[in-house]
C-alpha cells in the first residue's frame, strides 16, 4: 500500500512539473502573441468542385448565389467553372465594419475582416454592401468591396484587379500601370499583342494601349472582358488552379469544411514598411485557413523550416487601391489610387514546422528575417 501511495505521489509530482513546465514554454512563446479567442464563423458553401480557386462572399446566400452564378456565365470563366468554389459567411452570423475610403467608396479590408475570412478556404473575398449609388466600389489586397447599387458587372472588373493585377484600362492622369499588368501594353504600334490581337489607344496611361475597345476594365456596360484580357485570365486560372489542385485539404467537401479550417492554424504578421525599413509590430497564432491568393508587388516572403527548405512564398507589397466609378453609359471615370498606407498583413499557414519567414526586396536581398517559433505555442500534451 505504501508502496503505491509513493507511486502515484511521484506520478503527480512529475505531472506538476510539466505543467508548469508547459506555463513557462507557453509564456515565452507566446510573449508577443498572447493566446487567441478568436471565433470561426460557419461556413456556407454556393459551389463546391473540390480543390480550385476560391471566393469568399460576406453576404446573404441568395446574394452570393446571384454574384457567383454571374461570374461563371462570362468568358473565361464560363469554360473553367470546375475549377471555381464559391463559399460565404451569411451576413446575419457576421456583418463586416466597412468604411469609406476618403469619404467616396466602399473600403471594408481590415485585419478583423482576414481573422473572419480565415473560417472558410479563401483566396479571395467579395464583401457585398448596399451604399447610394454615388459610393464606388473598390479593389484592395485581394479584397473586392462591392456597392450593391453598382451593375453585377463590377464584380468582373475587380475581380481582373485582384485576381490578375489588371490595370484600368482607361486613361487616368498622373495614374500608374501596376507591377505585374499585362492588359496594357506600351505602344503597340512597335510592341503589338500577339497574335492577331486588335489595338486601342489608351490604358491608364494615354501612351499605353488596350487591345478591346470596351471591355470590363474601362466599360462597367460591357459584357465581356476582350480576347486577350480573357486570354490572361484563362492562363492565370490554370496556373493558380495547377497549384491548388494539389494541396487538398482547401478542396475538402463541404460537409468537411468547418472541421478542415477549425482544425488549421495560420500564422499572422503585422508590420510597418518605410523607406525599406521593416518593422514586425504583432504576431500571431490563429485558428482557420490562410489564403493563397498570388500577389504581385515589390516585396516578397519566403517561409522557411529549420533545413531551410521553403515552405511558402508570396508577393505582399506594395499594392494601390482601385476606386471604380461610373457614368450612366457605364463608362468608368475614376483613376487608381496610390497606397499610401505604410502597413502589411502576412498570412501563412501554421504547420508546426515553420522555423523564419524573410522579406526581401526585388533584387533578391533580404531586408528582414522573423522568427516564427514564439508566433505562438499550442497546448501541452500530457
Amino acid at each position: 500500500m505504501r508502496k503505491k501511495f509513493i507511486v502515484l505521489s511521484l506520478v503527480l509530482v512529475v505531472s506538476l512539473l510539466i505543467s508548469l513546465a508547459c506555463i513557462v514554454i507557453i509564456n515565452k512563446n507566446t510573449s508577443t502573441s498572447p493566446p487567441t479567442t478568436e471565433i470561426l464563423e460557419v461556413c456556407k458553401s454556393v459551389v463546391n468542385n473540390g480543390p480550385g480557386i476560391n471566393v469568399l462572399f460576406f453576404s446573404d446566400e441568395n446574394t452570393a448565389q446571384k454574384y457567383s452564378d454571374y461570374f461563371l456565365s462570362i468568358a473565361p470563366f464560363n469554360n473553367h467553372k470546375e475549377k471555381f468554389n464559391f463559399f460565404y459567411i451569411d451576413k446575419d452570423a457576421y456583418e463586416v465594419q466597412c468604411e469609406l475610403y476618403r469619404g467616396i467608396a466602399l473600403y471594408c479590408y481590415s485585419k478583423e475582416l482576414i481573422k473572419k475570412a480565415a473560417s472558410c478556404p479563401y483566396d479571395y473575398i467579395a464583401v457585398l454592401e448596399e451604399q447610394p449609388r454615388s459610393i464606388r466600389s473598390s479593389a484592395f489586397k485581394g479584397v473586392m468591396s462591392l456597392n450593391l447599387k453598382h451593375p453585377l458587372s463590377v464584380l468582373a472588373h475587380e475581380f481582373g484587379h485582384v485576381f490578375d493585377n489588371f490595370a484600368e484600362e482607361y486613361p487616368a492622369e498622373n495614374a500608374r500601370i501596376p507591377r505585374g499588368a499585362e492588359n496594357c501594353q506600351k505602344n503597340c504600334e512597335f510592341n503589338k499583342f500577339p497574335g492577331e490581337f486588335d489595338c486601342h489607344q489608351g490604358c491608364t496611361k494615354e501612351s499605353y494601349d488596350r487591345e478591346f475597345e470596351k471591355g470590363f476594365m474601362r466599360d462597367l456596360g460591357a459584357t465581356r472582358y476582350g480576347p486577350y484580357d480573357e486570354l490572361l485570365l484563362e492562363e492565370e486560372t490554370m496556373e493558380q488552379y495547377e497549384e491548388k489542385s494539389q494541396n487538398t485539404i482547401t478542396g475538402s467537401a463541404i460537409a468537411e469544411i468547418e472541421i478542415a479550417c477549425s482544425q488549421q492554424e495560420y500564422i499572422l504578421i503585422e508590420g510597418i514598411y518605410e523607406k525599406n525599413n521593416i518593422e514586425i509590430t504583432s504576431k500571431e497564432l490563429l485558428p482557420g485557413c490562410a489564403p493563397r491568393g498570388k500577389r504581385d508587388g515589390s516585396l516578397y516572403y519566403t517561409v522557411l523550416n529549420e533545413n531551410q527548405e521553403v515552405l511558402d512564398t508570396n508577393s505582399f507589397y506594395p499594392e494601390q487601391i482601385f476606386i471604380t466609378d461610373f457614368t450612366e453609359s457605364g463608362e468608368i471615370s475614376s483613376p487608381p489610387e496610390e497606397n499610401t498606407q505604410e502597413n502589411f498583413i502576412i498570412t501563412t499557414p501554421a504547420t508546426g514546422q515553420e522555423e523564419t519567414l524573410e522579406i526581401s526586396d526585388e533584387t533578391g536581398e533580404v531586408i528582414e528575417e522573423i522568427n516564427l517559433q514564439d508566433a505562438g505555442a499550442r497546448p501541452c500534451k500530457i
